[in-house]
């Protein structure tokens, strides 16, 4: 429990009142899109951009120490690239600043993203594949860590080493897992990869249903914001990066 609680005071020692729950919560619970009896109304599509509805989301994530950017280009150091690919510009990304972690920029993890993707899309990459490129970097710094903070060779990847992404539409939402993958090839060497999963779509139609049956939504949100500033708190431990 202390994990996704035991850090948290609910945002309510920040200077910025949008990201108290009892100021963004209410928001979000009465965000909708009037298409809970049958059919899916598009009235709501056309009123509401993306970006009202994903500000909803991810002021009840972010906090002081890893505020909520829209749009921005993620800098990753070269070393956490793979390749000559740069990770797509999401709606939103929770990263640490440097005063949070005494690390350059660039650096700082990235604990938490949102991004919109139309269900009925067929022009933009799958949502799997937009989430799982935007967490990459972040992925390999992941290993890095594991690497160097193991005691011995088969110790096993931590449990807190998973990152949670959102996709969403104007109808609900899906959280997506990531974590660090090591799988042992034909010729038995081992093989870094990332491994992301559809953790719940239980939210699929969320915002189609009423406001008052929307309270696991903000409960699971809550978990997310616990879970990021654990995360945090476990990297910042961390002297790998000042070797």
């Amino acid at each position: 429990a202390r994990r996704h609680t035991g850090f948290l005071d609910m945002n309510q020692g920040s200077a910025n009142q949008d990201i108290w729950p009892q100021v963004a919560a209410p928001p979000l619970l009465a965000h909708w899109n009037g298409s809970h009896r049958g059919g899916r109304s598009r009235t709501m599509h056309e009123m509401t951009p993306s970006c009202v509805l994903g500000r909803r989301l991810v002021d009840l994530v972010q906090t002081d120490d890893f505020p909520a950017q829209y749009k921005q280009k993620l800098r990753w150091p070269p070393g956490l690239m793979i390749g000559k690919n740069t990770p797509p510009c999401v709606d939103y990304a929770c990263r640490a600043t440097t005063k949070s972690m005494n690390w350059r920029e660039e650096m700082c993890p990235l604990l938490f993203a949102a991004h919109f993707c139309p269900l009925e899309d067929g022009e933009t990459p799958s949502p799997s594949m937009q989430m799982a490129a935007t967490f990459r970097p972040m992925i390999s710094l992941l290993i890095l860590y594991y690497l160097d903070t193991r005691t011995k060779i088969d110790d096993l990847i931590p449990p807190w080493m998973i990152l949670f992404g959102i996709t969403y539409d104007r109808n609900g939402l899906v959280v997506w897992g990531h974590t660090p993958w090591s799988q042992q090839e034909h010729d038995g060497e081992s093989r870094w990869s990332a491994k992301i999963w559809n953790l719940s779509d239980t939210y699929s139609e969320i915002l189609r249903v009423p406001p008052s049956d929307r309270g696991t939504l903000l409960s699971m949100l809550n978990r997310i914001q616990g879970h990021c500033q654990y995360v945090l708190q476990q990297l910042k431990t961390w002297d790998g990066y000042d070797r």
